[in-house]
């Protein structure tokens, strides 16, 4: 061996716990950057799924109280859609007084009650009104060309000074 080659070796040999160290280092600081994303994202699915966790504990909750609604109130769904059909004659008949009021009001009749009467099925109604036979008679006639189907189950009058009072009792649909 050559004395430049071992003097080679010896500073080699010299440097090689610092070279040793300096790997080391190099080995560490790319395997953090290597592996950091990774566990950062090991991370954001633990919170994920612990999130996903309690979300469904809070549904597990809110169906135990369902159930136990469903169980003290059988017969909800029926009620309820009851209830759906009282709301719509409900509307109905709000639409079937705005109607009534303004062919009333066009026949230069007075409409002194009006008495809605409302079950699942139909809507009904009582209406007093006041005014002349010819009146009412043009009541009649624009009534029958109303949108909605009004049934006169029931006709009374009483002529009285000056104007005759009508009551009439009505069925409504189509609505």
């Amino acid at each position: 061996m050559k004395i430049q080659d071992k003097i080679n070796l010896e500073q080699f040999q010299k440097h090689l716990p610092l070279l040793n160290l300096l790997t080391f280092f190099s080995i560490l600081l790319i395997s953090y950057f290597v592996l950091s994303p990774f566990y950062s994202f090991i991370l954001r699915q633990e919170k994920e799924i612990q999130t996903k966790k309690d979300n469904l504990s809070g549904v597990n909750i809110s169906l135990d109280q369902f159930s136990k609604l469903k169980d003290e109130f059988p017969n909800l769904s029926s009620e309820v859609a009851v209830l759906d059909k009282i709301a719509k004659n409900q509307k109905d008949t709000e639409q079937f007084l705005a109607q009534i009021e303004k062919i009333a009001k066009k026949s230069n009749l007075l409409i002194t009650s009006f008495t809605p009467e409302t079950n699942e099925e139909k809507v009904t109604a009582t209406l007093n009104l006041s005014g002349s036979n010819n009146d009412f008679k043009k009541f009649l006639e624009t009534l029958e060309e109303n949108q909605l189907i009004i049934e006169i189950t029931s006709l009374s009058f009483n002529e009285g000074e000056g104007a005759t009072s009508f009551t009439l009792k009505v069925n409504v649909s189509g609505a």
